[in-house]
Order: structure tokens, then sequence, then C-alpha cells
């Protein structure tokens, strides 16, 4: 278990350094942003769990069009109860924090003045705070749709993958972003 925290973590950290270091030196004006999400999530492999409520928020520095950033969430896992012969299992509701470091990549960026709407992709290492630490690698996407020049709607799709296979949860999000 201690390599495979170790191999994500480093997989986490190459990802923000290499899109730290993708960021065209030129571009020396950094600018920022946070948001707050909420949503539902669809999970395989957690115990008997097959859903999962998930909020939190985090923030972003970008470049023009490369981010780094981090968040920190919140999953609650409700009862879950299955029936098969010979018998059957419970798993428990749980609520446990996460924390993600993420790397990711803004469509259009340059073009902000005149688009409404921004695309972007983001992929890094999620940490489940627990005892266990499960570490899992995050992949998403979604867009921002700018109500105002400063603040918008953030609709996203994350998955979360904890080894080769099925992504262990699935989830969609929705909330405000700001800049």
């Amino acid at each position: 278990m201690r390599t495979n925290v170790l191999s994500y973590i480093s997989a986490g950290l190459i990802v923000l350094v290499a899109a730290a270091v993708t960021a065209p030196a030129s571009e020396a004006q950094t600018h920022g942003g946070a948001y707050f999400t909420a949503g539902p999530a669809f999970v395989n492999g957690v115990g008997n769990h097959n859903s999962a409520w998930q909020m939190g928020g985090g923030g972003e520095v970008r470049g023009t069009d490369v981010g780094v950033g981090g968040a920190l969430d919140y999953m609650y896992f409700p009862l879950a109860r299955r029936t098969s012969p010979p018998g059957h299992s419970e798993s428990p509701a749980a609520g446990i924090f996460t924390l993600s470091l993420t790397a990711s990549y803004h469509f259009f960026e340059r073009q902000m003045n005149e688009r409404k709407v921004q695309p972007f992709t983001m992929g890094g290492v999620t940490l489940m705070l627990s005892p266990e630490g499960l570490p899992l690698l995050a992949l998403g996407g979604g867009v921002d749709w700018w109500t105002t020049r400063r603040t918008g709607v953030r609709f996203e799709l994350r998955s979360y993958f904890g080894g080769p296979g099925p992504p262990a949860m699935l989830g969609f999000r929705a909330g405000v972003v700001m800049r």
C-alpha cells in the first residue's frame, strides 16, 4: 500500500510540475479564481455504497491557459444495504474529507472578453483524509459560464480512479466560480 501511495503522489507532482513548466515564460501575468460546487456521485467498489454526495471548494492560480490549484471537499456516503441469497450486507453511512492537488487547462482563455462560456479539463491527485489515506487519481472537465465579469456558474464532471479498472467514483458537480 505504501508503494501505491508514493506512486500516486509522484504522479500528481509530475502533473503539477509539467503544467507549471509548459506555461510560456512570456505569460508573466497570472490570475486566480475560486469555486464552490456540490453534487451527486456514482460509486463503485466502496463497500455496498453505490452513491455519494460531494461538496466543497477550491482555487487555482493560472497563467493564460494553464493553472495549478487545490480543493477541499466533503463526501457523504448514505447508508447502503444489499440483500442477496443467503443473506444481506450493510455499509453504514459515512463521511470523509478529501484534499486535491490539480492541474488544469482552460480553453479560449485569451478570448475571455468576448466569450461567456469557457470549457476546461483537469487532472491530479486526491487524497482521502482518513487513517488509510487512500490516494485517488482525479480526471475531469467541465464548463464555466460567466454571467458577469467576475462571477459565473460551473458545471463539472469528475472521475476518481483508485487503481486499474473502472472509476471508483464518477461525480457531477455544479456551483459558483469567481475570479
